[in-house]
């Protein structure tokens, strides 16, 4: 079963439907986690919008690509002990306060689609009354109305 899977993974590469997480995106993703932080440390980014946003950093863009998790989660780790020591001074902070006002609409955006929507039925749902049931030759049919 193993090598059936890895045969297909090798396949879908080799088509083009599944490519490798470019190297670059691995420092770029920990890049802006590691923002993130700053910015939910600094209270310009929601706990909410800063959990949105990681998941799909961390695993909603990453899932469209073949990568290492592991890679991934130290390189995340990493920078965010890097941004834990940063701390932002007034001359930096109007361009901290553009940075993540648009990774909270980033945030906003993911999470929006990360919410499960509740839609109201637009006609009213109609629930059978009735139900027959009949069997002919050992098979039995039933109809609701």
């Amino acid at each position: 079963m193993t090598r059936i899977a890895l045969t297909l993974a090798g396949a879908l590469a080799l088509t083009g439907c599944v490519t490798q997480l470019p190297e670059s995106d691995y420092q770029t993703i920990a890049i802006r986690v590691a923002q993130a932080s700053i910015c939910k440390r600094e209270q310009m980014m929601t706990i909410n919008q800063f959990n949105h946003y990681v998941v799909f950093q961390t695993q909603g863009y990453p899932s469209q690509y073949l990568y290492d998790q592991v890679k991934l989660n130290n390189m995340v780790q990493a920078s965010l002990a890097k941004a834990g020591a940063t701390m932002v001074a007034e001359a930096d902070r109007p361009v901290v306060e553009m940075t993540c006002a648009n990774l909270a609409t980033v945030a906003d955006r993911v999470g929006a689609q990360m919410q499960p929507s509740v839609v109201a039925p637009q006609n009213p749902v109609y629930t059978p009354m009735n139900t027959n049931c009949i069997t002919n030759y050992g098979y039995t049919t039933c109809s609701s109305y």
